[in-house]
């Protein structure tokens, strides 16, 4: 708030319970927050990244499809289907699996389409 006070114009931020000058400028400048890039004339961007956005809510979807019991339960318990030799379904990979669903998650809630295929192929 040091930024907030004294000789200094008063900027909207400064009203915030936790002052970022790196949230009013995403929001105001550049349209980012929660779903505010949901509007038709961005139809064409979204069908650019409807591939990676689908492919990633498919690996998921299997993931938690083929041992519902560990990936609900973050890997405590074992359903009848758990075996040693399960590849992309190891329970070893659970952690990025839950990585990857919180990513494409966010990209789909808050970042606009272009930044979200980059961000879940890299």
């Amino acid at each position: 708030r040091a930024f907030c006070a004294g000789g200094w114009a008063w900027r909207p931020w400064c009203d915030s319970y936790v002052p970022s000058v790196y949230k009013f400028v995403q929001g105001r400048y550049w349209g980012v927050g929660l779903l505010t890039y949901f509007t038709p004339s961005q139809a064409p961007n979204f069908a650019l990244a409807a591939p990676v956005l689908l492919l990633s809510a498919c690996g998921v979807w299997s993931y938690a499809s083929y041992d519902p019991a560990r990936f609900l339960s973050g890997g405590l318990l074992r359903g009848r289907r758990s075996s040693k030799r399960e590849g992309f379904h190891a329970a070893a990979a659970l952690p990025s699996v839950y990585v990857w669903a919180a990513m494409a998650a966010t990209a789909a809630a808050v970042m606009h389409v272009q930044v979200a295929t980059r961000f879940l192929s890299a």
